[in-house]
């Protein structure tokens, strides 16, 4: 067990000294560098595009009572779309009918209440899969609803993505050339 400070903890002490500076700067100047920092860095969460992707593609944030779910995300479906309007676009994207759609399939999903029970992803599954087009035509509003599906919310998502590459090239099975 020590009784003294280590080499390193005893330069740290030096430097620091009596805790107000650091490196020649206060420490009300570093907090504020880092609460700069900080706040840069996260800015894009508050971005209105991903709170709208939120509000859209987490079914389980959709309103209970069917009267709140008529106007519920309209807002946040403008917001995506005309975001993302050049790429909406050239697939033939149009708004209104998009609209419709939203509500179409809130008010599927209020009839069907199995599928609101369902996670997220198994949700979004369900829609894309199960929910024939002869009953309920949701083309337009689908197109949005892969962008928000496809942006990464959680930095939890973009971790894993990163993460992934370099264990891809590490495993041998991964290789395309033959050897």
């Amino acid at each position: 067990m020590r009784r003294r400070p280590g080499k390193h903890l005893a330069a740290l002490e030096e430097e620091v000294g009596d805790g107000t500076m650091f490196k020649g700067q206060s420490k009300a100047a570093i907090i504020i560098d880092a609460k700069q920092f900080l706040a840069s860095r996260f800015e894009d969460f508050s971005s209105p595009v991903l709170k709208a992707c939120c509000v859209i593609s987490n079914n389980k944030s959709w309103p209970k009572d069917k009267n709140d779910l008529g106007l519920y995300g309209e807002e946040e479906l403008v917001t995506v779309a005309q975001h993302f309007q050049p790429v909406l676009r050239r697939n033939a994207f149009d708004l209104e009918v998009a609209k419709d759609q939203w509500l179409s399939l809130k008010l599927y999903c209020y009839d069907h209440k199995h599928i609101t029970n369902l996670s997220q992803a198994e949700f979004w599954v369900e829609v894309f899969n199960q929910v024939h087009p002869d009953e309920i035509d949701l083309s337009h509003m689908l197109m949005v609803v892969e962008i928000c599906l496809a942006m990464a919310v959680s930095s939890s998502c973009c971790e894993r993505g990163f993460s992934y590459p370099p264990s891809c090239r590490k495993n041998p099975k991964a290789v395309l050339n033959k050897a």
